[in-house]
């Protein structure tokens, strides 16, 4: 059957989503009558064992600011741009009004019950690493997972639907700083590349990448059971045996949206004898005059046609250009950061390829050229061993734009050449620059249907992100460009939820795709009074159901 396109009003589609959505009563604000006496915020702080905290505009501004120090406070974002309304610099910086520091799941259930009697916004954070501000909002109450992190291990997980099979139970507020090096050396957890990286929260919610997904399928397919907080203040075990549809919509639905997870409990995979590969590769991309290299030109066209034929073991990052990289500026550089989950035979036999027209290359590069171009291959122990300990460096007004490439783009010449010259073309320029994340392998083969990831995302084989360090009238212009012409090279793909665009267009769509219904019906089966509302988020009031908007859906 044809896949074709078909856009709809909201309205009318809202008709066919159950239960209907009630016309919602505006939030209750501090300047309102409705908003709670000091008493009864009084009241709510002694149910929460005195871990009610009054929020002060954020303080956290410029790259100085070490990730893990702006965790600590609960005003604060990674990102500076997303610690103002709309992520707009002209616009007024932004936080909470109170917060609930959780040290037990008691503590987000009554948070909920009071938000709920009162109707007042929830916001949900435990680093704030999202790069759209979905961690924070004024005038509401913050449920802070910071600090609500133990993590425990055990080789024979086991409950009504999973029997004897090695897995990690982390709380809701743990990192993946927390979670790695408990289940090291001998297990891989399929998590993310930062470690600042909530492991329950917006990262696994928004469908999670790793650089394990090729060979091990995305984060969400590791996931065997969460423990949630849904928004009438219930705990909930959502699982393939319990609240099924709650599942389904907390691993791909996106966060900050269905409830709170308090728990989660993930299988782990254990790592080969052979341990794993990292390969680096570095590369000229630019020549003292500024234009594009050759072998930069010749390396895109020699890795985009391996990417039909790779080997499923290799994932990880493709980098370019001065925004995203640590290594020296300039000339700017390429560079190819990935890891093999196999042994080193496997590695470099699936690699040979590459290695080869890498020495050819060097061996005819100008000198400079010549001395800029590294490979290197190494074996290490584990996932954990290849990654260390580094923490990825935050701050900073920088933007974001995203798109999926499905593996047949790379089969077909033309859009194969496309994709090369926009990458270089978008990810070259003065504070600009690209990160690609490797798909295909396991994440197309692991779908099992039972989580809200889509189809395009299932089927992409790169996700192609296109990073603008300022987030002024010229960044968001590249950004525009950048996104409209990836979608025009794949206009059925979307993007991936947790590294969007600002202004994505036809954003149910992009995001969530065949699933959009779905989502919304389970969206007010568990928020009927929509106390979680985000930007571009399922169901949220400032765009999810305006009647003049249109969304798109595959058919």
């Amino acid at each position: 059957m044809a896949t074709v396109l078909r856009s709809f009003p909201l309205a009318v589609l809202a008709l066919f989503a159950r239960p209907a959505w009630s016309q919602l009563q505006p939030y209750c604000v501090p300047t309102a009558d409705c908003w709670p006496k000091d008493s009864e915020w009084a009241s709510l702080n002694s149910s929460v064992s005195g871990r009610l905290i009054a929020l002060h505009t954020p303080t956290c501004t410029g790259t100085s600011v070490p990730a893990l120090n702006r965790t600590q406070d609960p005003s604060c974002t990674l990102w500076d741009v997303t610690q103002h309304d709309h992520c707009d610099l002209k616009e007024p910086l932004i936080a909470p009004t109170f917060a609930v520091h959780v040290a037990d799941k008691a503590h987000v259930q009554n948070a909920v019950k009071f938000a709920l009697k009162y109707n007042i916004r929830v916001t949900v954070k435990t680093t704030g690493h999202d790069f759209v501000g979905r961690s924070t909002a004024s005038d509401g109450l913050l449920i802070w997972l910071e600090g609500f992190n133990k993590v425990e291990m055990t080789e024979t997980y086991d409950d009504s639907c999973t029997k004897a099979v090695p897995a990690v139970t982390a709380q809701g507020g743990a990192i993946w700083l927390d979670v790695y090096p408990v289940v090291q050396p001998k297990y891989h957890a399929v998590g993310g590349n930062s470690l600042s990286v909530s492991v329950a929260g917006g990262f696994m919610q928004g469908g999670g990448h790793s650089v394990l997904s090729p060979s091990l399928g995305l984060a969400v397919d590791s996931v065997l059971s969460m423990e949630v907080v849904t928004m009438d203040g219930s705990v909930q075990v959502a699982s393939p045996c319990q609240n099924t549809d709650l599942f389904f919509a907390l691993r791909g639905g996106g966060g900050g949206t269905y409830g709170i997870v308090t728990s989660i409990s993930l299988q782990l995979h254990e790592v080969g004898s052979g341990g794993v590969v990292g390969l680096d590769v570095i590369l000229p991309l630019h020549d003292l005059k500024g234009g594009v290299t050759d072998v930069a030109e010749a390396f895109f066209e020699t890795y985009i046609a391996m990417q039909t034929t790779i080997d499923p073991c290799w994932g990880g990052y493709l980098l370019t250009g001065d925004a995203v990289m640590d290594i020296p500026k300039f000339p700017a550089k390429i560079q190819l950061h990935l890891m093999c989950n196999a042994d080193m035979a496997t590695a470099s036999s699936s690699m040979k390829g590459l290695q080869d027209w890498f020495n050819a290359a060097k061996a005819k590069a100008p000198g400079l050229e010549k001395l800029s171009m590294i490979w290197v291959m190494k074996e290490h122990t584990s996932f954990w061993d290849w990654h260390g300990t580094a923490v990825d460096p935050v701050g900073g007004n920088s933007q974001i734009a995203s798109h999926i490439v499905p593996k047949e783009n790379f089969a077909i010449d033309f859009k194969a050449k496309q994709l090369a010259k926009t990458v270089l073309t978008y990810g070259a320029g003065q504070g600009l620059g690209s990160y690609i994340i490797q798909l295909g392998g396991a994440v197309a083969t692991k779908n099992s249907g039972t989580s809200a990831t889509t189809h395009g995302y299932r089927r992409g084989q790169w996700h192609v992100v296109h990073v603008a360090m300022e987030a002024n009238e010229a960044g968001i212009a590249s950004l525009t460009a950048f996104q409209k012409e990836l979608h025009a090279q794949a206009p059925l793909s979307g993007a991936y939820f947790n590294e969007m665009f600002y202004y994505e267009p036809n954003w149910q769509h992009s995001f969530f795709g065949e699933h959009y219904l779905r989502l919304l019906t389970i969206k007010k089966k568990y928020d009927p009074a929509g106390l979680l509302s985000c930007h571009h988020c399922v169901g949220n009031r400032d765009d999810g159901m305006n009647a003049t908007d249109e969304v798109t859906l595959v058919v």
